[in-house]
């Protein structure tokens, strides 16, 4: 049981299914600028890790302290079952504009991807049926909202928002307005409880999302061993399906890059999916006995995730590929079958598209190259740049899209007065105050160093012998990269000045295209805007 204060601190409840027209009445629509405004924050969280989401209500504020009908459960002032029915995230219509006096509508974003975020948690527990509806002991409900904070936080910064400076703000401002002047709030936390959960999250989490990026720039520049190795360490100390998923991708693809290459294109899911390079080094002498390793390493951590939260279809999609790659056709079929029935039920088309490619390949493999074509130009609509590169692989002729531009020579990157060359400069990003997982005897062993001005921000990683330094656009940055784009420009853009990209990470919140010859990476929206760019250097100590 939920009670209300608990659905009027976190301004949201899981409610039962089966709306009447009467409940009906009490709903913002759709239309109304509240609903669009929270409802954008929703969708981006729900793109997380493929989830299935529940659905989202907001109830008008003059109905939420009168009884309801039996579609939203009890009267509110009485406890409210999370029943097997429940498919909602029902939000108090009062909260947005408590969120909204934040002070700006971006803190007023990041606190409602905060909040829902927690709930997304609680939505995920009660799935998987690990949520326990009626805590009677204090320390239970200080167990749960930690944890539902640390998964909520996770989920805001995977899709793109910073959770960290708003969520005491936010818990203090609804503890304010429901409850003014109240220290002590019966069958739930008292103020001072709950600001030290959000606390103790957000301090443990603020340390460990730099590296959490720094293993995805890895990933970007083509180093995916040292980027598992590192996502792999964080899973020591944050098990998240995310983390151990994204572990399990890098090594596969470390796997696939060891020569013999395949000549398939395999669509590994980094939180949607990961285009590696075609380029092909021959850095293992014992290729298929090094290939086989990492492909079950990965198959280890992918199941680890599918533990966590057997409705993890980006996971299933992945041990499919793994299952492929090892020749395990029982495996094959019963991960694909689950990431299937899980994306018919999200209505997720690029995850079906992924699926048919993987199994256009085993078709291919097994000497049925007709039928493999069949599977791959399904795909297309959703996935033609891996439903092409397959169909070319089988000796199939597809219609191509035109042929790419592509620059005659790199242009010369800067970043707020500072050009790609001085990236080398060590006394850029001076080596203090640094954030440091392990020590010399772990592997890896990482320190991150950071400075920022206000036209750039600057970030040192050193992983081994690898440094890698980067500098990216501040939000808003108003200047203009080397080629003449800008935040806020369409991707068009990007393609006709740079070219296509060498390597794309598909994200849930749109995508990061590499540009090798121009050392710049830049991140896209899911409308296909520059949201920003960063432009970056290897060098070895």
């Amino acid at each position: 049981m939920l009670t209300r204060v608990l659905a009027m601190l976190l301004g949201c409840l899981l409610a039962s299914s089966g709306i009447t027209a009467a409940a009906t009445s009490k709903i913002l629509p759709e239309s109304d600028p509240k609903y669009r405004i929270v409802n954008a924050v929703f969708e981006r969280l729900a793109r997380v890790g493929n989830r299935v989401p529940p659905r989202l209500h907001i109830l008008k504020a003059d109905n939420w302290d009168k009884p309801m009908k039996s579609s939203f459960g009890p009267d509110p002032t009485s406890r409210i079952r999370v029943s097997e029915e429940g498919k909602f995230v029902v939000i108090d219509e009062e909260l947005i504009d408590i969120l909204s006096k934040l002070g700006s509508p971006q803190a007023r974003d990041n606190a409602l991807a905060f909040l829902l975020g927690h709930e997304f948690a609680h939505y995920a527990a009660w799935q998987s049926g690990s949520f326990i509806s009626n805590m009677k002991k204090k320390e239970d409900r200080q167990q749960s909202e930690q944890l539902a904070d640390r998964l909520g936080c996770w989920y805001a910064v995977e899709a793109g928002y910073d959770p960290f400076p708003v969520a005491e703000q936010s818990i203090r401002a609804i503890y304010d307005h429901y409850y003014p002047g109240k220290k002590v709030i019966s069958d739930y936390l008292a103020l001072v409880e709950r600001i030290a959960i959000v606390n103790r999250v957000r301090d443990e989490l603020a340390a460990k999302v730099p590296f959490f990026t720094a293993a995805m720039l890895l990933l970007s520049i083509d180093r995916p061993e040292e980027a598992a190795r590192l996502f792999e360490h964080l899973a020591r100390d944050f098990q998240s399906r995310e983390i151990l998923n994204n572990a399990g991708v890098a090594y596969a693809l470390a796997a696939v890059a060891i020569p013999p290459r395949s000549k398939y294109f395999y669509p590994f899911e980094l939180d949607v999916s990961f285009r590696y390079p075609s380029s092909s080094r021959n850095m293992y002498p014992d290729g298929e006995v090094r290939r086989n390793a990492l492909l079950t390493k990965a198959a280890g951590l992918f199941d680890r995730a599918i533990q966590l939260d057997p409705g993890y279809a980006t996971a299933h999609l992945n041990r499919g590929c793994v299952a492929e790659l090892l020749v395990s056709k029982n495996k094959l079929e019963y991960h694909l079958n689950e990431a299937a029935d899980l994306a018919k039920q999200s209505g997720n088309n690029q995850l079906l598209a992924r699926i048919a490619i993987i199994r256009g390949i085993t078709l291919a493999r097994s000497g049925r190259p007709t039928e493999a074509a069949a599977a791959f130009s399904d795909a297309r609509t959703s996935a033609e740049s891996m439903a092409i590169t397959n169909l070319l692989a089988i000796g199939a002729t597809p219609e191509l899209p035109p042929p790419a531009y592509i620059p005659d020579e790199p242009a010369i990157e800067s970043i707020g007065g500072i050009p790609l060359s001085r990236l080398r400069d060590p006394n850029l990003i001076p080596a203090v105050g640094a954030l440091q997982m392990g020590d010399e005897y772990d592997t890896p062993a990482v320190k991150i160093y950071r400075k920022s001005a206000t036209t750039w921000e600057g970030v040192r990683l050193q992983i081994g012998s690898l440094v890698v330094t980067t500098v990216a656009t501040p939000e808003r940055y108003a200047g203009t990269s080397a080629r003449g784009i800008s935040i806020g420009d369409d991707r068009s853009k990007l393609d006709a000045t740079y070219g296509r990209a060498d390597r794309i990470i598909s994200t849930s919140q749109g995508s990061i295209n590499i540009y090798s010859q121009d050392n710049l990476i830049a991140r896209i929206s899911p409308d296909n805007r520059i949201q920003g760019w960063l432009i970056y250097v290897q060098t070895t100590k």
